[in-house]
């Protein structure tokens, strides 16, 4: 038991230590302003604010590869609806959870941008502080 407390320690504190290693490298240039500037980031962690065009002042900050949002990523329109959760070239894709800005939850299996079912089977209000 004595030698076997040493080991753990050493392990749990290797575990802890190699977090950094889990996580995508920053991309380049790492806060956008459009799409033309995430050009070239793959593999990676970035933010993109969209400043002109159809999505001004909507945000994305999460993983990119071949330039769009892939992986887990928020989306937060300018109105204030948010989309937490996994992405497929730029399109919501996955496991995920729309937050609207009246505080109701979409939160389940999201295909090409289209909710397709629950993970509960009854919607959540999530309360609003004004």
């Amino acid at each position: 038991m004595k030698r076997l407390l040493p080991v753990l320690m050493g392990f749990v504190v290797l575990l802890l230590s190699s977090t950094e290693g889990w996580s995508l490298p920053p991309c380049a240039n790492t806060a956008a302003k459009s799409m033309q500037e995430t050009q070239g980031w793959d593999n990676c962690f970035g933010n993109l604010y969209f400043e002109t065009g159809r999505f001004k002042g909507d945000k994305y900050v999460g993983e990119f590869k071949d330039g769009r949002g892939h992986g887990q990523g928020t989306y937060i329109w300018v109105y204030e609806d948010k989309y937490v959760g996994e992405f497929r070239d730029g399109i919501a894709h996955g496991k995920g959870t729309l937050t609207l800005a009246d505080g109701r939850v979409k939160a389940g299996i999201w295909e090409n941008g289209r909710f397709l079912y629950a993970k509960k089977p009854t919607p959540t209000l999530v309360p609003t502080l004004k």
